[in-house]
């Protein structure tokens, strides 16, 4: 037997967390889950969803979902035609002592006809696992075993779990969905978990719980609105009172790419309940807008790839004829022009909203993809591997990223302390 390992895969995996860790929180969610990667296919992809148990609202029912691909896994060769591979994921949750609250594991074995599927990141795997815990505060860990490699993602992070007992109407985590179901019973929906949308022909949906007393009837009301404020759209309708499972379609009020805020409030008699969920839509088949502000600002961000001559003629323009020659730009650049979607336009503007979710920081005004590594990172894509030092008495923090197919090594420091790491040195 021939034993295929996949050794840059605790690379991947801790660079994989290392973004989830820089990301931002969502809103809506349990506390401590990883920040989006909203471009690229992910090796391995994880969100926490919350919900009352369905016999007892004192206590919670979590849900870990998971994708995983083939690329992750250590595939053993049985024969010319037959690869196999066994892996355990496990999650275990800590309650406040430490002590160990609940723990479940997957155990699943993999078998593929062929050795290019030993590498697929296509098709990936959905798993999920379920605890019933009563809300409060606790922490979390993953860990990954296969035949060859024994992986623990990272140090435990928070899950704080909300009391759905309480008051007398609540409404549970959002869902964002790629398929859903409300007429067959509670929790049927099979969860984006990148929580982006890479086209106008994604499904775009959202499913959550609402948890009433059923003597008053519950008004929902439900809004997108645009990362810079801009209100996409809004809508309202009325349930009866108790516990029901809502889904919602929102592809008629998304007319642009871009990340959107969706807010949904629920009212009976006189509680009010709100959570909240950021999403993607993906630049792909989208139309380009035609604000000169927004092609000013495309414009800009051309130039960390473009040549300036390229764009000189595009500047010089305004109105239709600047989104002509934008348009145009990207045409002349597509690398399969006989299909719909331009993968180049499409990677290069997921590249911009990682950047800017991952690398902005608020208090000094910095956009993400302005700050030396958002520049780095449209340049030239994901690293291979990310090394970084915290922060010790008297020095500043340090990130190192390695690019073994260019052979270079980019080094950042945040020297004020502020989020802001400048480029140093390139090795």
């Amino acid at each position: 037997m021939i034993r295929y390992r996949r050794g840059l895969f605790p690379i991947l995996l801790w660079a994989a967390l290392a973004w989830g860790q820089m990301g931002n929180r969502l809103p809506g969610g349990p506390g401590g889950e990883p920040g989006r990667n909203p471009y690229g296919q992910d090796i391995f992809a994880y969100r926490i969803y919350s919900f009352a148990d369905s016999t007892d609202r004192r206590l919670n029912q979590v849900q870990f979902h998971f994708a995983l691909v083939n690329d992750m896994l250590t595939f053993v060769k049985m024969s010319d035609t037959w690869y196999r591979a066994n892996y355990e994921l496990s999650v275990i949750i800590y309650n406040r002592k430490k002590e160990v609250a609940a723990f479940e594991s997957i155990h699943d074995t993999v078998a593929v006809n062929d050795f290019a599927s030993t590498n697929s990141r296509q098709r990936p795997m959905m798993k999920r696992l379920c605890f019933t815990l009563p809300p409060e505060d606790y922490t979390y860990q993953i860990q990954w075993l296969d035949a060859e490699t024994q992986v623990n993602m990272g140090r435990p992070i928070a899950l704080k779990l909300t009391d759905y007992s309480r008051p007398s109407l609540q409404i549970s985590d959002l869902v964002m969905t790629d398929q859903q179901d409300c007429h067959a019973g509670l929790r049927r929906f099979t969860p984006n978990l990148r929580e982006g949308f890479r086209d106008e022909g994604s499904q775009v949906g959202a499913y959550f719980e609402l948890y009433g007393t059923g003597r008053d009837s519950i008004t929902v009301e439900y809004s997108l609105a645009l990362a810079n404020g801009q209100k996409a759209g809004r809508r309202r309708y009325v349930v009866p009172g108790g516990v029901s499972a809502q889904c919602l379609q929102l592809n008629e009020l998304i007319t642009q790419p871009g990340e959107y805020l969706l807010s949904v409030q629920a009212t009976a008699g006189a509680v009010r309940v709100k959570n909240e969920r950021s999403f993607f839509v993906h630049w792909g088949r989208m139309p380009m807008q035609t604000q000169d502000g927004l092609a000013d600002r495309e414009l800009e961000q051309l130039a960390l790839i473009a040549r300036g001559h390229d764009l000189e003629k595009i500047r010089a323009a305004s109105g239709s004829e600047r989104q002509r020659l934008l348009a145009e730009f990207w045409q002349q650049r597509d690398p399969t022009p006989d299909t719909k979607v331009n993968e180049l336009r499409e990677e290069f503007f997921r590249r911009i909203d990682f950047a800017d979710k991952n690398f902005s920081v608020a208090g000094l005004g910095l956009v993400g993809w302005k700050s030396d590594r958002g520049r780095v990172l449209v340049r030239n894509g994901t690293p291979d591997e990310i090394e970084r030092h915290a922060t010790e008495p008297g020095m500043p923090a340090v990130e190192i990223w390695q690019y073994r197919r260019l052979n270079k090594r980019f080094i950042f420091t945040d020297r004020q302390g502020s989020g802001d790491f400048r480029l140093v040195k390139v090795e």
